[in-house]
């Protein structure tokens, strides 16, 4: 009784987020979205070891909210786009990175950078 388990975030992804913060904070303003929205999603990582998308995915939505891009990850209000797996998941040894396209009924963001 009171034992609670809990997952803590890996030493790498906790330096990953907190650079993708400083490079979201540093290049983007947030702007006003009309939700639902929808999150396009192209990741090139640097091997082509197995991962879990889903983590990955969960990972990018958090900093996005974290940053003030996104008021809230959950289903009812962001909506992730795949246009097929081999094409959002991408290898880049040089230059690892994600690329998110954020789009609503009214706007697309077109500015894309890697963090």
């Amino acid at each position: 009784q009171g034992n609670i388990i809990r997952n803590l975030p890996s030493k790498a992804y906790s330096e990953w987020a907190k650079n993708a913060l400083i490079e979201l904070k540093a290049n983007y303003e947030p702007i006003t979205l009309n939700y639902p929205i929808y999150c396009h999603y192209r990741i090139f990582r640097e091997t082509k070891r197995r991962c879990d998308l889903s983590n990955l995915i969960e990972g990018i939505n958090d900093i996005l909210q974290q940053a003030g891009f996104i008021d809230d990850d959950s289903y009812k209000f962001l909506i992730p786009v795949w246009h097929s797996e081999f094409e959002s998941l991408e290898f880049d040894k040089v230059n690892p990175r994600a690329e998110i396209t954020i789009t609503d009924r009214n706007f697309k963001l077109t500015k894309q950078r890697g963090c």
